[in-house]
């Protein structure tokens, strides 16, 4: 009997992939629109406070703190709810990408500020002397080698960026957690839905941290 239950879960965990495989492909279109997305808010915000001004400075990090300091869900909350008290219609879908990317971008904006500052300040005098401009600096000299020590941190914020995806389930987008808790719901399943889920999730980490890697090391040669 012990043989034929597990045989019949086997059975079931096997049938649940495919099933969940459609909203297997709306978690990778959240990462994959919320992934470069952060990473471009997040360098326009540590290059704007980098060389702004003291205020635009202060009012960003105020920004950067309160985006830092609650919680991803009810800022999507926030953007969810928000954009139709002033007559938009977004769908969920953009509005968690939109919440993600916006969280993200307050962490990866202080890990770039944190690598620029990191660089000897010699070496911003050496390119003013030459006549180079600093935004010209900044692209050419600075930022790669930041690069080099943002590298392994940024990769870690990305998987956790792609781990919050599953967040959007709280404003009703069919990602693999909301899908999965369906299923269970549904069809009167158990844990294995959610063992499922979690490996569908796990490969995706696994994927984005050997890019993660690859790039790591490409930028290291490409430095030397």
């Amino acid at each position: 009997m012990t043989t034929d239950f597990l045989l019949m879960k086997l059975r079931l965990t096997g049938s649940l992939y495919p099933l969940l495989f459609d909203a297997l492909g709306v978690t990778v279109g959240i990462a994959a629109l919320a992934l470069p997305l952060a990473v471009a808010l997040g360098l326009l915000l540590a290059a704007v406070r980098w060389f702004g001004s003291k205020w635009l400075s202060a009012i960003l990090g105020a920004w950067i703190e309160f985006l830092r300091n609650t919680p991803l869900l009810l800022q999507m909350f926030m953007v969810y709810f928000g954009v139709a008290q002033i007559g938009w219609r977004l769908d969920g879908f953009y509005c968690g990408v939109f919440a993600i990317a916006l969280q993200h971008s307050a962490f990866l904006a202080e890990t770039f500020r944190g690598a620029i500052e990191s660089i000897t300040r010699r070496q911003w005098e050496a390119t003013r002397a030459l006549g180079i401009r600093d935004v010209s600096a900044l692209w050419h000299l600075i930022l790669p080698q930041a690069a080099i020590k943002v590298a392994a941190p940024i990769g870690n914020q990305l998987i956790i960026l792609v781990k919050d995806t599953s967040l959007v389930s709280g404003i009703a987008v069919l990602d693999l957690t909301l899908t999965g808790k369906i299923i269970m719901e549904r069809n009167a399943a158990s844990f294995e839905v959610f063992v499922v889920v979690a490996t569908y999730y796990l490969a995706l980490t696994v994927i984005l941290g050997f890019l993660v890697r690859l790039v790591e090391m490409r930028t290291r040669s490409w430095i030397a």
